[in-house]
């Protein structure tokens, strides 16, 4: 996969060259996308994203993304690399980290190495094992993993007291589905994971701990009290 998204990025990244425009990947729903940038650092989008960056840029060292959704991202060590969002800016030298960025929500986790996280409130500095997170207007949340790399590379979403509606938000991106809700409390918080690959599955594992009851009909799913 990794050789495929290769040669793609190298085809358009000539085009790119030529027209001097900004190069924008995107994944649909479900999807994932292995890249490879222009200094040879590795990116994998989740689904529902998008990362874009003008590579003349690069050329003077000012390698900078700007990304909406997730990615995981695996650095080349070399000049400062910036990874923009509209909830803050990831910053590096050379290493592993996963940024998740929605209008509401922002999270980074360091696999390796370490990176500074700025939004307009503060800046945090992150080591391996260590976390950023901001929900919405409520204090930023700092803690610690210890997995090896994002659970989503292996067909999983996972969730650490996260409030349910950014839950049921990754459901839709994963499955392509529309959810709606009778008499649930959105706030509920939801530790645990989902699988990927089964949607019944996926609804259950989320339900069952909620005392949730669900209704599938085609892409609208329905969620209720029991």
């Amino acid at each position: 996969m990794y050789a495929a998204a290769a040669s793609v990025v190298l085809l358009i990244s000539t085009v790119y060259y030529i027209t001097g425009s900004t190069q924008t990947f995107s994944t649909s729903f479900g999807e994932q996308l292995a890249l490879v940038l222009p200094d040879g650092s590795e990116v994998l989008l989740n689904s529902k994203s998008s990362l874009s960056y003008k590579k003349s840029d690069w050329f003077d060292g000012k390698r900078t993304l700007e990304l909406n959704g997730e990615g995981y991202f695996k650095v080349k060590k070399g000049s400062k690399f910036s990874v923009n969002s509209t909830n803050g800016n990831v910053s590096v030298l050379g290493t592993q980290f996963n940024v998740k960025t929605n209008p509401s929500y922002f999270e980074v986790l360091c696999y390796e190495g370490s990176v500074k996280v700025q939004n307009k409130e503060e800046i945090a500095i992150l080591t391996k094992g260590l976390s950023f997170r901001k929900i919405e207007k409520n204090s930023s949340e700092k803690g610690s993993f210890t997995n090896t790399k994002p659970n989503w590379l292996d067909g999983e979403s996972s969730f650490n007291n996260t409030p349910l509606k950014f839950v049921l938000e990754e459901l839709e991106k994963q499955y392509q589905i529309k959810i709606t809700t009778t008499d649930i409390d959105l706030n509920t918080v939801f530790t645990g994971a989902f699988t990927n690959k089964n949607l019944n599955l996926a609804l259950q594992t989320i339900s069952r701990p909620l005392s949730i009851q669900y209704k599938i009909n085609d892409k609208v799913v329905v969620l209720s009290k029991k």
